[in-house]
């Protein structure tokens, strides 16, 4: 007969899980490309509202504004910050967040996009308050702490008037286009390509398609030739800021 180790359950004792521990836990119950996203290239995880939802729903978390305003940017611009304090079920404070918002991002400076960015300003402060207050920020990263790929050059992306061998520089007419910005400040996919729902993607909204299916956006990204406000608009669908 094996002689067991009594569990500490067994015995009447009280388990009590860490945050991170409970994060984890979650995690592996969220689902890629509804609740978190990768992007080829970069090893980390990083959350998107709806996996910060779960995780606020997990911990009783509910978001509270705290304020709300907004600053000069730049010469014309503005720049939007939102500061919202997390708190438990017993209305105590237990973490904030903060979100910016600016008129130099892919939203633009267009008729209605100033609402937009403040609707972008309080999702980046939800997310961010919400992995600290949880602990999770070990397992997420914030989309800013992860997505920088016009900080980090790789060598074989294509790149406005890069020379190639032949000496003959890249025009323009060159690039991949496979979205466009409609008067509505809304970024559309424009073509349909290779089999099955590729072919169904024209005229569909990026950020749907991006979200639904990361390997179109991987695809995309990998194209040397991807037309650079195309490349930035899909990123930042993907990292949940378009």
């Amino acid at each position: 007969m094996v002689n067991k180790e009594p569990h500490p359950e067994d015995l009447g004792e009280i388990i009590i899980e860490t945050k991170l521990e409970r994060s984890n836990k979650l995690k592996n119950s969220m689902k890629e490309g509804v609740d978190f996203g990768k992007i080829q290239g970069k090893t980390s995880d990083f959350l998107w509202v709806g996996g910060a939802a779960k995780l606020a729903e997990e911990f009783g978390f509910n978001a509270i504004l705290k304020d709300m305003f907004e600053e000069p940017y730049g010469e014309q611009g503005t720049k939007i910050i939102t500061i919202l304090d997390i708190v438990d079920e017993d209305d105590k404070v237990v973490g904030s967040g903060v979100g910016t918002w600016d008129t130099s991002e892919p939203l633009g400076n267009r008729p209605g996009n100033r609402q937009r960015g403040m609707a972008m300003a309080y999702k980046r402060a939800y997310v961010l308050g919400i992995r600290y207050a949880s602990n999770s920020f070990g397992i997420f990263s914030q989309d800013d702490d992860v997505v920088r790929y016009a900080d980090q050059p790789v060598e074989d992306e294509w790149k406005p008037n890069q020379v190639n061998q032949d000496s003959k520089p890249k025009q323009y007419t060159d690039a991949l286009i496979p979205c466009k910005l409609d008067e509505n400040g809304v970024w559309l996919v424009t073509m349909n390509m290779g089999t099955g729902d590729w072919q169904t993607y024209k005229g569909k909204e990026l950020i749907d398609v991006v979200r639904k299916d990361t390997a179109w956006a991987n695809w995309m990204l990998g194209k040397a030739n991807l037309d650079p406000d195309c490349k930035q608009a899909i990123e930042d669908a993907a990292t949940g800021k378009l």
